[in-house]
C-alpha cells in the first residue's frame, strides 16, 4: 500500500450519504420546524410592518416637550421683563398656583412628588458630599504628613549645620 493511499479516507457508505441528503430536503412539519411557505423568506424581516426607524416612544416625545424652553413676559417691582423658562417649570408652576388655590389633590400630588425626588436628590448630594470630603480628609493627611516629615528634615539640617559650626570653631581655637 502506498502513502498516498493510507492518507486517502475510505468513502462513507452509500446509505449514510443518501440520509444525510434525504434530512437536508426532508420537508416534515412539526415542533421548531415550520411548513416551508410560513418560514421567512430571505432578506425579509421578521416583522415588515414593524416600528419605523425614527420612531420615538413616549418617554422621549414627554422628555422633548418638558425639556424645551418658553419666553415669559413677568412683572416685578412695576418692572416688565422677558425671560426664557423651561416648560418642565411651567407645569411645575401651574401645579404650585393650583395647590395654593386649595386643590387637594394637586397638592397631595406635589408634596409626593418633593418626597420622592427631593429626599433622592438630597442623599445623592449627602453621598457626593461625602466622597469629596474623603478625599479632601486623604489630601489633608497627605499634606501634613509631608509637612511633618519637612520639618523633621530642617530640624536634622540645621543640627547638622551646628554640629558643623561648633566642629569648625573648635578646630580654629586650637
Amino acid at each position: 500500500m502506498s502513502e498516498s493511499d493510507k492518507k486517502q479516507k475510505p468513502a462513507a457508505p452509500a446509505a449514510e450519504s443518501a440520509d444525510a441528503e434525504d434530512a437536508a430536503n426532508d420537508n416534515t412539519v412539526g415542533y421548531n420546524n415550520p411548513p416551508q411557505e410560513h418560514q421567512f423568506k430571505r432578506g425579509q424581516s421578521g416583522n415588515p410592518a414593524g416600528r419605523p426607524n425614527g420612531a420615538r416612544n413616549r418617554k422621549t416625545i414627554l422628555r422633548e416637550l418638558l425639556d424645551g424652553e418658553e419666553k415669559v413676559s413677568t412683572t416685578e417691582n412695576g418692572v416688565k421683563r422677558d425671560e426664557y423658562i423651561s416648560r418642565r417649570e411651567i407645569v411645575y408652576l401651574s401645579l404650585f398656583a393650583k395647590a395654593a388655590e386649595g386643590h387637594v389633590p394637586t397638592a397631595k400630588l406635589l408634596i409626593d412628588a418633593d418626597d420622592r425626588y427631593c429626599d433622592a436628590l438630597d442623599a445623592e448630594e449627602e453621598r457626593a458630599s461625602k466622597q469629596s470630603t474623603g478625599v479632601t480628609q486623604e489630601m489633608l493627611w497627605d499634606y501634613e504628613r509631608a509637612k511633618m516629615n519637612h520639618e523633621t528634615e530642617i530640624e536634622r539640617l540645621n543640627k547638622e549645620l551646628k554640629n558643623a559650626k561648633r566642629d569648625n570653631s573648635e578646630d580654629g581655637s586650637d
